[in-house]
């Protein structure tokens, strides 16, 4: 219940629940489980075409997840349908809101699962989970994924951190991914995988086509500017359309991207890069050994790789050619900031040419291509 929590396991076995129907309006903390907390965990099982109405804490399995040292969560779990609260917040595909802290990395609350289907909110609002308080979200123990596929639907939502995977991430989120098509109507904080970073992404992408109004990314909306906001070896090849501050992987960065790329189109009308859209004036912002190739489109302040560079950069490139943009800053420090043809970051070359990068232990090349992460392998 809303006031008394599951503690024990379900274990689905490899079973379906088909045509799971809540229609709660007025009700928060909603789903096939209100809360789980303590070592309590579902295990291996699929939800089929739910169709879940709540107010707020909504999702497919689980309303509110909430653990401190215990190990449990939401493990090899499907889920496909509609996840609904409105003009609600906290909502996803299979938590409204997971909480707890992750003291070793074996220490993972939602792990092989996936959501296909439509998300329907207005702040905090994920494809797989709305809010991430401090909790670990992880593809697998080896090459397994975190997916959110759309096959047609739409995640929709009309305020502010809305992300294909998490709408708002304070925790880890590794070996993940979003495929999912984020369409707002003029909402800030939006990201393929994150609309709001406060956490770690590490290993993990985003495909699906991206909009919103400000704080803009491909990968996440915002990087939040303290030094636990981190965006390490991940990458998008999101279509990204927005306002201010629009990037190809993100809108706007207070916090660290480091060893990732982005290669999907951008276009904006102010602070529009094609990797960052403003990378902040606060100490712990900075981007590193990282590029991006798609396009570039927008009217002020608008560049290859970065539209406003306010803090540390280094080992960084873009594309001359594929961007359309003959600087890699729009306005700020151009330092650390290099343009290359194609033809000079694109297979053996990318080795020669793109110094900084390790090719040892991060990037391999890539005949015919740009240079990729070695986890893509």
């Amino acid at each position: 219940s809303s006031t008394e929590s599951f503690r024990g396991t379900f274990n689905g076995n490899g079973f379906v629940i088909s045509n799971l129907t809540i229609d709660r309006p007025g009700v928060s903390t909603l789903g096939l489980f209100q809360i789980i907390s303590g070592a309590g965990e579902v295990l291996d099982l699929t939800l089929s075409e739910v169709s879940i109405k709540g107010s707020a804490a909504v999702g497919g399995i689980v309303g509110r997840l909430s653990q401190d040292s215990d190990i449990g969560g939401i493990k090899g779990c499907k889920v496909s349908g509609i996840v609904d609260v409105g003009d609600g917040r906290s909502v996803g595909g299979i938590a409204g809101i997971i909480s707890g802290i992750s003291t070793v990395e074996e220490d993972v609350r939602v792990e092989n699962s996936s959501f296909r289907g439509l998300v329907v909110g207005n702040l905090n609002v994920g494809g797989l989970v709305g809010e991430n308080d401090g909790s670990t979200i992880k593809g697998s123990g080896s090459d397994g994924e975190v997916e959110v596929e759309t096959q047609g639907d739409l995640l929709k939502a009309s305020a502010s951190r809305v992300g294909g995977l998490v709408g708002s991430n304070g925790g880890t989120i590794k070996g993940s991914r979003s495929s999912i098509t984020i369409v707002p109507d003029s909402i800030e904080l939006v990201g393929g995988l994150v609309g709001l970073n406060g956490g770690l992404i590490t290993k993990s992408y985003s495909t699906g086509d991206v909009s919103g109004s400000s704080a803009v990314g491909g990968l996440a909306g915002r990087n939040a500017d303290n030094s636990d906001s981190r965006i390490v070896e991940s990458w998008s090849s999101s279509a990204v359309s927005g306002d201010k501050e629009t990037g190809g992987l993100v809108g706007a960065n207070g916090g660290l991207v480091d060893k990732s790329y982005a290669s999907g189109s951008v276009s904006g009308s102010q602070r529009v890069g094609g990797l960052v859209g403003i990378n902040e004036d606060v100490s712990s912002a900075s981007v590193s050994e990282s590029y991006a190739v798609g396009n570039v489109s927008g009217n002020e302040d608008v560049a290859g790789l970065i539209g406003i560079n306010d803090g540390e950069s280094s080992s960084n490139f873009w594309d001359t050619e594929s961007t359309g943009q003959d600087s890699g800053v729009g306005e700020g420090v151009f330092e650390g900031v290099t343009g290359l043809t194609t033809s000079e970051m694109q297979g053996g070359s990318a080795e020669q040419n793109m110094e900084g990068f390790d090719f040892q232990n991060t990037w391999n090349t890539v005949m015919n291509g740009y240079p990729a992460l070695q986890w893509e392998e």
